[in-house]
């Protein structure tokens, strides 16, 4: 096959969409021609190959938010781009992230111009969460999103979650969705050899309003209360690492709250998972969450808050696999708590958290993957 990904964002950047795509990509790759068309952020080559796979960046850019909000023209001046970009080249099948929407049109035309299959791949749903993020003009957003949906009928969901929501949200028959979630490189995660620091609580993510780290610091500030000598560890970067910080002189923990930048190895971000006692994510939106897989695969516990958009809520049976919080901090500081004084339930978690994380191998995902590409293939050749 040969095959076109488009998202905005991709290898090296940081992030759950980047992080799919150049896990799927590099094993398509294996036998497959692989062509991924993404933004180019500072410090990236323009034309790259990595692992087999064709990377071409267009569109310089230097962050994608203003404002804690997302920027809209970059997005429509990439997808303006990617036209001539598709135009000039063929492929069997178009994948395209979901996000930022508008490059979702672009591959739509060069699917109908070309006759070959789209792909849309959702790593979450808005819907009516539009309208808390912009206001009024939140049903701008919501109408966007609509419109995309209808683009194809070959959608893919990564979490029963996000397809449950999309089908409800935009009317459309659960049958059009497949679900093909996010995964875990078991096989290195397994190899790696980490003693556990069972006095280390960590996060990982982007330091972002809607990861919800202010709870975690201000949850992690009681239990240090009772349990002095544990620390809590934050992995990422993000537009609210200053706020963060102050929160953390506030509330006079600032020796006991590390903050980190990203790894640029993927090995050294697996130790630090393995080598965390708890993961904590209070976020309020998740379409899966790669970093819950690979702590669950890691034998680390995960924590996280009951919110209607975070999915995490159905990858975790609550007191198995890991613990659903209330969404404050008194309660997430409780579950903190609750799992450091209880051996048996931590070990508990642990063993079943890991046997649940081995169906999602990349390796499992991605042939799911190649097969749903032929069946669209295979469908679009008989219209």
């Amino acid at each position: 096959m040969k095959i076109a990904i488009i998202s905005d964002v991709f290898y090296p950047h940081i992030g759950g969409v980047e992080k799919r795509y150049y896990e799927i990509a590099k094993r398509l790759a294996k036998k497959h021609s692989v062509q991924v068309f993404t933004m180019q952020f500072p410090n990236t080559k323009r034309l790259e190959a990595i692992d087999n796979i064709k990377i071409f960046r267009f569109h310089r850019i230097k962050n994608l938010y203003f404002n804690k909000k997302r920027k809209v023209s970059p997005a429509i001046l990439f997808s303006i781009k990617l036209f001539f970009k598709l135009f000039r080249k063929n492929f069997d099948i178009i994948e395209c992230n979901s996000t930022p929407y508008f490059p979702c049109f672009t591959c739509k035309l060069i699917s109908i111009i070309k006759r070959i299959p789209l792909s849309i791949t959702y790593h979450e749903s808005w819907g009516n969460y539009w309208y808390e993020y912009l206001g009024f003009l939140g049903v701008f957003g919501r109408i966007i999103e609509l419109l995309t949906v209808k683009l194809t009928k070959n959608l893919i969901a990564v979490s029963n979650f996000t397809k449950n929501l999309l089908a409800q949200q935009f009317k459309i028959d659960i049958k059009d969705i497949k679900t093909i979630p996010n995964g875990v490189n078991l096989k290195t995660i397994n190899n790696l050899r980490v003693k556990k620091d069972l006095n280390k609580i960590i996060f990982i993510g982007r330091l972002n309003p809607e990861k919800n780290v202010d709870i975690l610091i201000h949850s992690f500030s009681k239990v240090v209360e009772k349990f002095p000598e544990k620390e809590l560890y934050i992995l990422g970067e993000g537009i609210e690492y200053k706020r963060l910080k102050k929160i953390t002189k506030e509330l006079d923990i600032v020796d006991k709250v590390k903050f980190l930048r990203f790894f640029e190895k993927e090995s050294d971000v697996l130790k630090f998972i393995k080598s965390g006692a708890i993961f904590v994510s209070p976020s309020r939106r998740e379409g899966q969450g790669i970093a819950c897989l690979e702590a669950m695969a890691a034998s680390t516990p995960v924590i996280t808050a009951k919110y209607p958009f975070n999915a995490m809520c159905n990858i975790i049976k609550n007191n198995q696999t890991g613990i659903i919080s209330k969404a404050n901090s008194e309660s997430i500081s409780n579950s903190i708590i609750k799992i450091i004084s209880n051996k048996k339930l931590y070990e508990r978690i642990c063993q079943e958290s890991y046997s649940y994380s081995k169906k999602f191998d990349w390796h499992i995902i991605t042939n799911k993957l190649i097969k749903y590409y032929f069946n669209s293939i295979n469908r679009r050749s008989k219209d």
